[in-house]
């Protein structure tokens, strides 16, 4: 029996108290005519571990990140239909969730490199340069061969985090149109390590069978939550508290999914 069904997608995160997890792909969507994964540490697919013929196919998966891909058994030979990054985390999911990031951050322009790590959401930065009576400034942000420029008439510019996205920005500013001699940079990545959701029931170790069950937590904003299919409602505070009914596999599973976070799946064994 599998401990978890999942769909493929790009990125699957399995948060499992004890692993390793008996994963079942579901491939109808993907190949209606059946199909095989294939499992690899990396991305070369050494020492392959195989499973399926049918429109599922279920593996044994150690912790630790995997590379996967699917073949429909009526595509062309060597055909990919599909292919991703499988997460597979020894985790109960009851970690606290992270104190609220600072509304702005604020960087200097100094030569030096700065990283802005985030949880969910690109924080609103503040750059800032020292004047000496100057009336007018322009900064300028470059990324990947594009360049944007704010202005302002005081030495600090607000960038809002919705103007920015994940990489290196190199960044300077001109100081009444006389471009500053001083170069700096920026990091901003998704911070993989901070726990989204905080699950503080059922307990892993809980008895299911036969009785509702008490899904309870919290989760960081832009995550959406379900049990079986069923939505779990999340209120403004970013708790959530339901009451659903046993599974009917031993595992009780809950499914987050967020828009850049990819899907992740909490188990709890009884």
């Amino acid at each position: 029996e599998a401990d978890v069904q999942v769909a493929p997608a790009p990125s699957i995160y399995l948060h499992d108290p004890g692993p390793p997890t008996t994963v079942q792909f579901e491939l109808a969507s993907t190949c209606p005519g059946g199909g095989i994964v294939e499992l690899a540490r990396n991305d070369r697919f050494e020492h392959l571990q195989r499973g399926g013929r049918g429109t599922v196919a279920n593996l044994l998966v150690e912790v630790g990140t995997w590379s996967y891909r699917v073949r429909c058994l009526v595509a062309p030979a060597d055909a990919v239909a599909t292919s991703g990054k499988l997460h597979v985390m020894r985790d109960t999911g009851t970690r606290r969730l992270p104190p609220g990031q600072p509304a702005v951050n604020k960087i200097d322009a100094d030569g030096r490199n700065y990283r802005i790590a985030y949880q969910t959401v690109i924080p609103t930065i503040e750059f800032r340069i020292p004047a000496s009576g100057e009336k007018h400034f322009r900064l300028h942000l470059a990324r990947d061969g594009r360049e944007d420029t704010f202005d302002g008439s005081t030495p600090s510019i607000l960038v809002p985090g919705y103007k920015l996205a994940d990489g290196q920005y190199t960044y300077w500013f001109d100081r009444d149109g006389v471009k500053d001699v001083t170069v700096s940079t920026l990091t901003i990545d998704v911070d993989e390590t901070a726990p989204q959701v905080w699950i503080d029931a059922p307990t892993d170790g809980s008895r299911f069978a036969g009785k509702q069950i008490v899904v309870r937590g919290a989760a960081l904003p832009g995550w959406t939550l379900s049990f079986d299919g069923i939505e779990i409602p999340v209120d403004l505070q970013g708790r959530f508290q339901s009451r659903v009914s046993a599974p009917a596999k031993s595992v009780l599973v809950l499914r987050s999914e967020h828009p850049s976070r990819g899907v992740h799946y909490y188990l709890r064994r009884p």
